[in-house]
C-alpha cells in the first residue's frame, strides 16, 4: 500500500470543509524563467516586486546571497507618502549590483539601503514563495516537520502555502506518518479550489495511483467547489 493511500480519506473530508476560493489581494504572475510580478495594497501602505531566476538568501535572511545570472529583484513599499525602493541584479561573475531610492533619489547602498532590504525581506519571502524550495530543506534540517509547518502557519496566502505544501512532500526523507500530517494540515489550511487541486495533482503524478480506491477518491473529489479544478485531478487520474 503506497504510504500516503492511508491519509487521502481525512485530507479530501478537510478540503469539503474550506471554504469557496475568493478574490486575493496580492497579484502575482510569471512562471519558469519569466518575470514575476507582485502587488499589495492596503489603502495605508503600497508594495510592488519584480523578481526573474534562482535567488538565495542568508542564514538569517537578512541578505541576498544570489542571483542567477540575468536574474533580478526590485522590491518597493510606499507607506505614508514615503516610497522606498532596491533594485539587485545577478552578473555573470556572481556579483549583485544593488542600488536604493527614496522616492525617486537614489542614493548609497551602504548602509540605509541594506538596513531596510533587511527589515523587508521576511515580509517579501512569506508573501512571494521566492526560495521556498530551499527554505523547506533548512527548516526541515534542523527542526523537522514541525518547524516546515510551523513556518507555513505564517505564510500570507494560499499560493505560498501550496508552494511550502509541494515543496514539503518532495522531500525525500518523509515518513508516512509526516506525509500524513502535510496533507491533514494542507487540508485545513487551505481555502483555494485551485490550491487544493494543485496539492491533489502533484500527489497523483509522484505517487502510485494503482492502490487508490478509486470510487470514493472520484466521489470526494466531486466536493471540490470549482468543478473545472475537479476536472483537472480526475483527468489526471484517469
Amino acid at each position: 500500500m503506497n504510504k500516503i493511500n492511508n491519509h487521502l480519506a481525512v485530507f479530501f473530508i478537510l478540503l469539503l470543509s474550506a471554504s469557496a476560493y475568493g478574490q486575493n489581494e496580492v497579484e502575482l504572475n510569471g512562471k519558469g524563467n519569466q518575470t514575476h510580478t507582485y502587488r499589495s495594497s492596503t489603502g495605508v501602505t503600497s508594495t510592488e516586486l519584480e523578481y526573474r531566476g534562482k535567488i538565495l538568501f542568508n542564514e538569517t535572511e537578512t541578505d541576498v546571497t544570489f542571483i542567477s545570472p540575468g536574474g533580478f529583484l526590485k522590491f518597493s513599499k510606499k507607506s505614508f507618502g514615503n516610497r522606498r525602493t532596491i533594485e539587485l541584479e545577478g552578473e555573470a561573475n556572481g556579483v549583485i549590483i544593488r542600488s536604493y531610492k527614496e522616492g525617486s533619489k537614489k542614493l548609497p547602498f551602504e548602509p540605509d539601503g541594506q538596513q531596510w532590504m533587511a527589515s523587508v525581506l521576511p515580509e517579501i519571502i512569506r508573501t512571494t514563495g521566492i526560495g521556498a524550495e530551499e527554505r523547506v530543506k533548512k527548516f526541515y534540517s534542523k527542526g523537522g516537520l514541525n518547524a516546515v509547518l510551523n513556518e507555513i502557519d505564517e505564510l500570507k496566502s494560499d499560493y505560498v502555502q501550496s508552494k511550502y505544501y509541494t515543496a514539503t512532500l518532495a522531500l525525500e526523507s518523509l515518513s508516512e506518518a509526516e506525509i500524513g500530517r502535510i496533507l491533514d494540515h494542507a487540508g485545513q489550511e487551505l481555502s483555494s479550489s485551485y490550491e487544493q487541486s494543485k496539492i491533489l495533482q502533484y500527489m497523483i503524478k509522484n505517487q502510485e495511483v494503482d492502490k487508490f480506491d478509486l470510487e470514493q477518491f472520484v466521489q470526494t473529489v466531486n466536493h471540490i467547489s470549482s468543478s473545472n479544478e475537479q476536472g483537472k485531478v480526475l483527468k489526471l487520474l484517469v
